[in-house]
């Protein structure tokens, strides 16, 4: 049985777009709104990964939105953090994901 996904979003300020897409060594081109990646009813704080840094001599830096509370928070209710991602991995015969892509020490289930 597979759940949807939690639609909880944030939209970013044209200011942390800019910052974040000019971190040296940024990897994606951030978007300038987003949804929760958990499933749908997940416990604990909303969170949608927003920008990966390649930074030379560390494994890959994640930049996360987060924030507890109300489906679509104002501009002061989020924050934009680094946070590891959860490398679980699925068990067999689970297709399309190699990895949970839900923040480290994530509450709930992992999504694939």
């Amino acid at each position: 049985m597979t759940r949807g996904l939690c639609t909880a979003a944030v939209a970013l300020t044209s200011g942390e777009i800019k910052q974040l897409d000019d971190l040296p060594g940024a990897v994606n081109e951030v978007l300038e709104a987003d949804g929760c990646s958990h499933l749908a009813g997940h416990p604990g704080s909303h969170a949608f990964e927003v920008q990966s840094q390649d930074v030379p001599g560390r494994e890959l830096v994640t930049w996360w939105v987060v924030w507890d509370g109300p489906e679509q928070p104002d501009s002061t209710g989020y924050e934009i953090v680094a946070l590891d991602s959860c490398e679980a991995e699925p068990e067999d015969g689970v297709q399309g994901m190699e990895t949970c892509r839900l923040p480290a020490d994530h509450l709930g289930e992992h999504r694939w």
